[in-house]
């Protein structure tokens, strides 16, 4: 994979992530204590901060959003209108 690759797919994380917390008007705190990881992680992984995100992070991510890892990482659109009402907050993510 290019390095131009991988700065695309951290670009498109970055947006699909601030775009699902803002639909779910979830905080970074929230997931972050949700899935398990600092709240730090996910405002930089916003921001396309974070040179190499682990695919097991993005695993946990998509699956309290109920999307799948190609959608997380922008290979397939996300569709905001047939996304469920809410998150799954008791995922087993950790």
């Amino acid at each position: 994979m290019k390095k131009s690759d991988y700065s695309n797919r951290n670009q498109n994380i970055a947006t699909n992530l601030r775009l699902l917390l803002k639909h779910y008007s979830l905080s970074f705190r929230k997931l972050a204590k949700i899935i398990g990881v600092g709240y730090q992680y996910l405002f930089r992984l916003s921001k396309a901060q974070h040179a190499s995100p682990g695919i097991a992070s993005i695993e946990k991510i998509a699956r309290v959003f109920k999307i799948s890892v190609a959608q997380m990482i922008g290979e397939k659109k996300i569709d905001f209108k047939k996304l469920p009402k809410d998150v799954d907050k008791d995922c087993d993510c950790d």
